[in-house]
């Protein structure tokens, strides 16, 4: 039997039908999906998403071409000091004076500055002198840069550390801690053997360390003691994926404490022992050094001993220049520094000699929406005050929360309380008495994330809330370069 033709009015009525069904579901059905188990959930598409224009992605391509223009620029400027000018009565003097501030003053136009409290532009000055009156070349001083994951695996530091360490000299990777860290980092590998028991202020609860005394890292190893002599292994080698500046190093630093007595330490260069002593580990904050004549490819710590200290950190340096020290805490919102002995963080800044130091968080708090963050700007002036209480008058600048992207309607576009995040964080800054640089205007504002993402070559990784290397450099960059213009404005009074 033949088939009946369909006529097209059936055609349409079905279609019709169909999408009427389609649009009837696309209402009712839950805007967050429907719960399958195991991590997946169902979703439909609204009506909206069909109509959606495509967002708009922040345009950083005159930001990445300053970025560099700076850098150059910058060279030229903190690199001309008086002592390598002409006579102050040529004329020579004078021309290439004014050659310097035609320069500076063309960096302010092109960078994201520093801002401060009101009444306290000069809060950078007793680092600045430090640089100013040539003491990197006779101590060493350092800068800590604590951060969250964004920093994470030495991103961002590793640049800061190589640019001031060109300008100012020093080597090493500086301090690293006493145990494997989660994420390798590109400056140093770090491996351990025995018994170690990491202690963290990002843990909630630890009962077996209740002293509050981290260290100056927030973190510190101990060793879970036997009956009989407890040995332990630290081993640190030089990564293939540092910068030059990491790989010499001559002064070693072991910091410890809170121990019951004296313990036995060897170090070893591969297989070869460099010295063995006996070291008291008693008191909060005690440290064994040695300056070596070389520096060690592949360098092993060994303790033993019945009552062993808690271990805070190594440090790898030269005696004189600028040490500057990556101290991340995965997940952390910058809200665990009150957990930090104050004493003990004082201590451990005057016997590092710290003149600066780099607060940045941010990104673990986008993802909580709410309307007001007020409860973060009164979290984080805590721990400011607590910081600073130790720090005496380091100056301290707060690095506000980059650019993140969520997917909405099929496209990465930015949280909606980025800026409101922003703000509560450069109010707590001004209310304890720090600086504060906008890292998310630096970058390009509003939907530049997806564009850091989607750069060629890529200049973020593909959570749309991390840079990869290459992307820190050029943020790391752009937060130098503000710190030293600011730097060239104090060196022309």
């Amino acid at each position: 039997m033949d088939a009946k033709p369909v006529k097209p009015w059936n055609i349409v009525a079905f279609l019709t039908l169909v999408l009427a069904a389609l649009a009837l579901l696309s209402l009712i059905f839950p805007s967050d999906g429907i719960n399958l188990g195991q991590s997946k959930r169902l979703k439909f598409a609204k009506l909206e998403s069909l109509t959606a224009n495509e967002p708009v992605y922040a345009n950083i391509d005159s930001i990445i071409s300053v970025a560099k223009e700076t850098d150059s620029l910058q060279d030229q400027v903190i690199n001309v000091e008086e002592d390598s000018l002409p006579d102050k009565d040529d004329d020579q003097f004078a021309q290439k004076i004014d050659t310097v501030r035609a320069q500076s003053a063309s960096l302010k136009k092109k960078i994201q500055p520093i801002e401060y409290p009101s009444g306290k532009s000069n809060m950078f000055h007793p680092f600045f002198q430090e640089l100013k009156s040539g003491n990197v070349k006779k101590s060493l001083i350092r800068i800590l840069h604590y951060g969250d994951s964004q920093i994470e695996g030495d991103r961002i530091t590793r640049y800061l550390r190589n640019r001031f360490q060109k300008a100012y000299g020093g080597s090493g990777p500086g301090l690293l801690p006493c145990y494997k860290p989660v994420t390798e980092s590109s400056s140093m590998q770090i491996e351990t053997s025995g018994p170690w028991a990491k202690h963290s202020v990002m843990l909630r609860k630890d009962s077996s360390f209740s002293n509050g005394n981290f260290g100056i890292l927030g973190s510190c190893a101990t060793l879970n003691e036997s009956d009989s002599l407890t040995e332990g292994l630290l081993n640190y080698k030089i990564s293939k994926y540092s910068y030059l500046s990491v790989r010499h190093f001559e002064w070693v630093r072991l910091f410890f404490g809170n121990g019951g007595g004296q313990f036995e330490l060897s170090i070893y260069e591969r297989d070869s022992l460099l010295l063995t002593d006996l070291v008291e580990g008693t008191g909060p904050l005690q440290f064994f050094g040695v300056q070596l004549n070389h520096t060690p490819q592949d360098l092993t710590f060994k303790v033993a001993g019945q009552d062993l200290p808690s271990f805070y950190a190594l440090t790898l340096d030269q005696p004189t220049g600028i040490a500057v020290d990556n101290i991340a805490w995965r997940g952390s919102r910058g809200a665990e520094f009150t957990k930090i002995d104050e004493q003990v963080l004082a201590r451990f800044f005057k016997q590092l000699n710290v003149k600066f130091i780099v607060f940045q968080y941010g990104v673990n708090v986008v993802p909580h929406i709410v309307n007001h963050y007020g409860f973060y700007e009164r979290l984080l002036i805590r721990q400011l005050k607590h910081l600073k209480k130790a720090a005496g008058n380091i100056p301290v600048l707060v690095v506000g929360v980059s650019d993140m992207s969520r997917k909405v309607n099929g496209w990465y576009e930015s949280y909606p309380n980025i800026t409101k995040i922003r703000d509560a964080q450069r109010n707590a800054a001004f209310k304890s008495n720090c600086a504060f640089w906008d890292m998310y205007e630096a970058m390009g504002g509003h939907n530049s994330m997806p564009a850091w993402v989607f750069s060629e070559p890529s200049l973020a990784r593909k959570d749309f809330t991390h840079f990869n290397y290459r992307g820190a450099s050029i943020v790391a960059q752009m937060m130098y370069n503000a710190i030293m213009y600011d730097y060239n404005q104090f060196k022309e009074k």
